[in-house]
């Protein structure tokens, strides 16, 4: 299975070397946003047993239905993440951290209703209280800074305990947007997460 694992990652990073391309979706602009996706921002804050790992880790949307990390965005040091996901039911999949630590979430766990293609959708303030031991901690030193070990690796069973909460602080987030897009005069439309309990 290690190998199998190895040669994985080998195939896709020598297909993303080749190609040019990376596996996810930066929001820098707003102008070629197209009718079928919209823009969800984000406060994240992530506690790992006490210590704050906001800065630094990433959020992947849909991995379940892409098999891919495509929708996968950097917490800010502000800590927001500015995205691009479809129109309709999003999903949160996974938290992970360069040096391989990632905790996965089971499809409609945490889930988003984003409006019509271009709306600045506001999912809250969002905490993720994590505890235990994760996946993949000290694993991967010579891809210390691919996410994308850690996305492959958060099926592992250890992924400690997690406690999401979401709470709205619309205005700060407004403030955020503006901030990054100067030029826009759109307004966020509320969209906050939803946190269905994992059974």
């Amino acid at each position: 299975m290690t190998h199998r694992l190895g040669y994985l990652i080998s195939l896709i990073f020598a297909v993303l070397l080749v190609s040019g391309c990376c596996p996810y979706s930066w929001l820098n602009r707003l102008d070629n946003i197209s009718p079928n996706e919209a823009i969800a921002i984000a406060k994240i804050h992530i506690l790992y047993n006490g210590k704050d790992i906001s800065n630094g880790s990433y959020v992947i949307f849909n991995f379940w239905g892409t098999g891919f990390p495509k929708y996968q965005y950097p917490v800010r040091q502000d800590g927001y993440i500015f995205a691009r996901l479809p129109v309709g039911m999003n999903g949160m999949s996974s938290i992970t951290r360069g040096s391989g630590l990632s905790h996965g979430m089971k499809k409609g766990e945490l889930t988003c209703q984003l409006k019509d293609g271009g709306v600045i959708n506001y999912l809250g303030d969002i905490t993720f209280n994590w505890s235990g031991k994760a996946s993949g901690s000290e694993t991967g030193a010579f891809f210390r800074n691919s996410t994308l070990l850690g996305v492959l690796l958060m099926s592992e069973p250890d992924q400690g305990q997690i406690n999401v909460s979401v709470e709205s602080n619309a205005k700060e987030a407004q403030e955020a947007f503006r901030r990054k897009f100067p030029d826009s005069r759109e307004d966020i439309t509320p969209a906050l997460l939803v946190v269905k309990p994992s059974s």
